[in-house]
């Protein structure tokens, strides 16, 4: 007679496991997402193997054994996931490899503010002088209708009243002012786009 209570025993906790599996698969699937590191099929692992781990205490422990055993198997791909970003750390002075000088600081794009503040001070230069390249109308046009500095940003509607013009001449004119933007060279250059032909 006891081998039929451990054989039903044994089924109920069977299927008490497998039955955790889809929330186990869920939460897996959510790190994954979440940070580029953690592998699905690893982290499902661990958590059916932390779920097999307190299993068979799970009845004695609570009255909802399956939310029990989802906590635990929550509780330890957390954990892992707080290992592996502890070591992720990466120094950017260490050198690439053991016979290289070089260091990941030395391949890093110079982003310093002075740095940022010159690439936008020259893009600025650039739009201006692009947009002074066009003639008046597609000027005034294109000013008005992307609310370049000095005046403010317009619809078509809008632009064609302050401009005394219609609307499709606007719409024109801008049409016209940014594709000779998107071909002016020395502005592409700066931007860092290719020319329009």
């Amino acid at each position: 007679m006891q081998t039929d209570y451990n054989t039903e025993g044994t089924s109920v906790l069977e299927e008490l496991i497998l039955a955790c599996r889809p929330c186990v698969e869920r939460m897996a699937r959510k790190y994954a997402r979440e940070w580029y590191r953690v592998d699905y099929e690893e982290f499902v692992s661990i958590g059916m193997l932390e779920i097999c781990k307190f299993a068979p205490h799970a009845y004695a422990a609570t009255t909802n054994p399956m939310a029990y055993l989802c906590k635990a198997a929550q509780n330890e791909m957390l954990d892992e996931l707080n290992r592996m970003r502890r070591l992720d750390t990466t120094s950017l002075d260490a050198p690439l490899t053991s016979d290289s000088s070089l260091s990941l600081a030395d391949l890093l794009p110079d982003r310093s503010p002075v740095s940022e503040l010159r690439s936008a001070v020259k893009r600025g230069r650039a739009v201006r002088g692009a947009v002074k390249r066009l003639s008046p109308a597609r000027r005034k046009a294109v000013k008005h209708f992307y609310g370049l500095p000095g005046v403010g940003r317009s619809t078509d509607v809008q632009a064609a009243q302050v401009l005394g013009v219609s609307r499709n001449a606007v719409n024109k004119a801008v049409g016209a002012g940014h594709l000779a933007l998107r071909s002016d060279e020395l502005l592409c250059k700066v931007v860092g786009v290719e020319v329009a032909r």
